[in-house]
């Protein structure tokens, strides 16, 4: 799964904390910070 199709799964959860929902949302705009947060898993 590559870093658009995580960050789609993300903001698609339905039980998502709304705080993390607007974060997501404020950061659709911008493909760098979301493939820097999203390019791989955490560990």
């Amino acid at each position: 799964m590559d870093w658009k199709q995580e960050f789609s799964r993300w903001l698609s959860y339905a039980q998502l904390d709304a705080e993390l929902k607007e974060q997501l949302e404020n950061m659709k705009q911008d493909e760098k910070k979301i493939e820097d947060s999203f390019y791989k898993n955490l560990e």
